[in-house]
């Protein structure tokens, strides 16, 4: 399924990912412009961020890690070593609560 990916200029970090569909279509819906930067204002600077469409599949950020390379503007999947995949909090880090949006 295509999707619209945020992400960091500098960087490529991934800010926020993005979709509309209709009801039984795998269709992605253009979102007009003006909505994609009221959207993109209310998570980061719109000058901090770029976006690209993707149709890459939805993966589990337990398994890979996703990011964008900004000079070819691809998106970058790195699949994460089996010993990284948490079975809980790690030692010293505060746990999440939910519905908090922690970091």
């Amino acid at each position: 399924m295509k999707r619209y990916i945020f992400f960091d200029k500098k960087t490529g970090q991934i800010l926020h990912t993005h979709q509309v569909y209709k009801m039984g279509s795998e269709e992605l819906q253009e979102v007009p412009a003006e909505e994609l930067k009221r959207m993109v204002r209310r998570i980061v600077d719109p000058a901090r961020a770029d976006s690209v469409i993707t149709d890459i599949p939805v993966q589990s950020s337990v398994k890979v890690s996703l990011h964008v390379n900004p000079k070819t503007r691809r998106v970058l999947i790195t699949k994460l070593p089996r010993d990284l995949k948490a079975k809980g909090p790690r030692p010293g880090l505060p746990a999440k609560e939910v519905g908090k949006g922690g970091v």
